[in-house]
């Protein structure tokens, strides 16, 4: 019978995991800010990695299945151990098949890492694993430690294979796993050597005229450590040799033969390959044996080879407490100590899972410069299967994410790190269009150099290499940075070289369009104005009224009403709302610098204060009423954040949430406002006219009685809406009026 409890050391505890309800979780695929992040993901069936890999889906090691198929599929193509003691009984710990209850079956699960027990008091048998990913290493990878007891009172002689049943080549895409694995096998090949195992495809198999030479590869690295000294296993990648006819994989049918032997030929091409791991084990009562399994993925086998050199037990030990210390770092900023433990760790943990998504705020230690995130990405699970999360693989590893995920994970991270100040508030309002929307996909940011002030710093650092200093100048992620160094790796204080370059570049966001607008992504930045002001309710003047923003350009605006609305099948639906303005396009392409930054009519940026910032939403969103007078209509094919509203756009749907984010907008505007004012407050004169025509229709519509206001308010609000995106989307008016 499954029980569930919370350790004392923060692990939580699955007792007859097999038998519990099917759930999933996620290692948190951070490496440290030198190293190469995997995903990994697992389920508390079989022996629970159910696909791990780098990058993305495309990346796989273990194939990405959906939390469906990955708890039937688990058990069957994912880590296996198989055992034949000396009169060939045959053993698979951890199977979902547990036939008696003398075999207990237990699952711990912790941030950093996940750990597996099979006890069978009938064969005298402790079967321990323990996964985690290895931090700070050039290739991603995950450590599989698989530690065989002596339960019994006499001597286990065993025969033992251990690995996964199914590994994918390198540059196989999910697409062609999906649909066409069958032709993809055509291209994967193995490489078995004396103590690893590569596996890629030779070529890519796109259907072009030149093909391209594939150069990663997966890999699996194999060793027993005794007495100091470091051995290897007989690798096998040939499932035939373990499973020979069963290709369910349910049972080793040609492991359980009495001649079984892991030497003779392998088929190393024109197949989905495996990778397991043959030993003889001799093990004495109350004895262990441990056998280090590495899974990971490189961009070279250069990399691969170099890795598995240095690496031995006492290497992977200290690798295994640096993983624990850097998660438990990043969790001890929500370090919360209650009569409550389970609260205690639900907090710490919380803040581990918005990280994450928002990514931490790296600050290089005894440093006054502004935090730069890393280790964001879009959230994507087996229960998410939708999300085509991304992982970069690369140093300071950092990927896209969505505007609202990113956003509202980021919300309390002020009361975390001060230090950020109003960074988030210019980051994500800086993204807001003159429309009232904003881009989906947010990129992070980039860092760019001035050319002297590029050469400066590579020649404080002793890098003379011209490519750097292009990079520099056209902009770059720091992960984009290192990865290009490394490989040099002439720069002994990498820490100070990460300082000075935060500490003197201009950052400047990335984003881009996405799928669209959502009528919801505008309110979570309120959430950051409003936890600003409470620890820093001194600073208001200088957020409100003297710090620059900008406003986001693209070539995407909302169609006008009479070219959204459709008659379909003689019903009126709202549809196909978007579109691409190409003379916009055409001006974006012939900027320079800042293609995505809105120009005044002078052409040059326009910059201004959060108060027309907010102003501006306010009145697109005033002036978006429903007919009725009640929701924020849904004009731009998107709903919000819940996916089981989607269709009430065609439907003409709008939101009463998004009517009370206008209320809270207007009264945070409202009482910025009430403060003295330095100097005149200047706006313009696009946005003042808009403002002075929705201003006097207000006032109108509180003086009409009669039962069309709404209905009128509707139509005339919008004309206005309208019209002012259409003055507003190539440029606004560098010419000022006072509020």
């Amino acid at each position: 019978m499954p029980t569930y409890n919370l350790q004392k050391n923060g692990s939580f505890l699955i007792k007859d995991y097999n038998q519990a309800s099917p759930f999933s979780n996620f290692l948190p695929g951070i490496a440290g800010s030198f190293g190469i992040p995997l995903w990994v993901f697992y389920v508390n069936r079989g022996q629970a990695i159910s696909s791990f890999g780098l990058r993305d889906k495309d990346g796989a090691i273990s194939e990405f299945y959906p939390a469906n198929k990955a708890y039937s599929l688990t058990p069957y193509f994912g880590f296996r151990t198989f055992i034949k003691d000396s009169k060939d009984n045959f053993y698979e710990p951890f199977s979902i098949e547990k036939k008696s209850l003398k075999v207990s079956q237990d699952m711990a699960i912790s941030s950093g890492c996940l750990e597996l027990t099979d006890k069978n008091l009938k064969l005298g048998l402790q079967t321990d694993v323990k996964y985690f990913t290895l931090p700070n290493q050039a290739a991603g990878t995950l450590a599989r430690k698989v530690t065989f007891k002596n339960l019994s009172k006499r001597t286990l002689e065993l025969k033992a294979l251990d690995g996964l049943a199914r590994v994918i080549p390198y540059g196989a895409s999910n697409g062609m796993l999906k649909d066409m694995s069958r032709t993809l096998e055509a291209w994967m090949h193995s490489y078995p050597k004396k103590n690893y195992s590569l596996f890629r495809l030779i070529v890519d198999p796109a259907d072009v005229s030149q093909t391209t030479y594939i150069e990663g590869a997966n890999f699996n690295h194999s060793f027993i450590e005794a007495d100091g000294k470091k051995s290897h296993p007989s690798l096998i990648v040939d499932p035939a040799k373990i499973f020979g006819g069963n290709l369910s994989y349910s049972r080793p049918d040609k492991f359980l033969t009495k001649g079984f032997s892991p030497q003779g030929k392998q088929v190393t091409s024109g197949k989905t390959p495996s990778a397991f791991s043959y030993l003889k084990l001799k093990i004495k009562p109350n004895q262990s044996f441990t056998l280090y399994n590495l899974f990971g993925a490189a961009f070279d086998t250069e990399t691969i080879e170099q890795l598995v050199k240095g690496i031995d037990a006492q290497y992977l030990e200290a690798k295994e407490k640096e993983n624990n210390e850097i998660i438990k770092d990043i969790k001890s900023n929500a370090f919360c100590l209650s009569g409550q433990p389970q609260f205690d760790n639900y907090l710490s943990s919380t803040y581990l899972d918005n990280i994450l998504r928002g990514g931490f705020p790296y600050q290089p230690k005894g440093s006054k410069v502004c935090p730069y995130y890393i280790f964001s990405r879009k959230h994507g699970d087996p229960e998410r299967d939708y999300n085509y999360f991304n992982l970069s693989p690369s140093y300071f590893s950092e990927g896209q994410g969505n505007y609202r995920d990113v956003n509202q994970n980021r919300r309390m991270d002020l009361f975390f790190k001060p230090s950020l100040g109003k960074a988030n508030i210019r980051y994500f309002l800086n993204l807001s269009q003159i429309d009232g929307f904003n881009p989906l996909l947010v990129k992070g940011q980039k860092l760019y150099f001035e050319t002297n002030q590029a050469k400066k710093i590579l020649k404080q650092y002793n890098i003379t290499k011209k490519k750097f200093q292009h990079l520099l100048t056209k902009g770059f992620y720091l992960g984009e940075f290192f990865d290009l160094l490394i490989p040099e790796d002439g720069v002994t204080d990498k820490e100070g070289l990460v300082l000075s370059l935060l500490k003197e570049a201009k950052r400047k966001p990335q984003a881009s369009h996405g799928e669209g607008y959502w009528i919801d992504h505008w309110r979570y930045s309120l959430d950051l104005i409003e936890n600003f002001l409470l620890i820093f309710p001194d600073k208001l003047e200088d957020l409100f009224f003297n710090t620059e923003f900008t406003f986001f350009d693209d070539k995407y605006k909302v169609k006008s009403r009479n070219q959204r609305y459709v008659l379909r099948r003689g019903k009126v639906y709202q549809g196909e709302s978007l579109e691409v303005d190409n003379q916009k396009a055409k001006q974006l392409k012939i900027r320079k610098q800042d293609k995505h930054l809105l120009r005044s009519d002078d052409n040059q940026i326009y910059k201004t204060h959060l108060v027309e910032k907010l102003l501006v939403l306010i009145l697109n969103k005033a002036a978006s009423f429903d007919p009725d007078g009640l929701g924020l209509e849904m004009e731009a094919d998107k709903p919000g954040w819940c996916d089981s509203v989607n269709g009430l756009p065609a439907l003409f749907g709008s939101s009463i949430c998004e009517t009370f984010e206008l209320k809270r907008i207007a009264l945070l505007l409202k009482n910025a406002l009430a403060q003295p004012q330095p100097k005149p407050i200047k706006l313009s004169q696009t946005v003042y006219r808009f403002f002075n025509s929705l201003d006097k229709l207000i006032v109108a519509y509180n003086r009409d009685s009669s039962q069309r206001r709404d209905f009128t308010y509707w139509d005339k609000s919008n004309k206005l809406k309208e019209n002012f995106r259409k003055n507003a989307f190539y440029f606004l008016s560098a010419k000022k009026n006072s509020l």
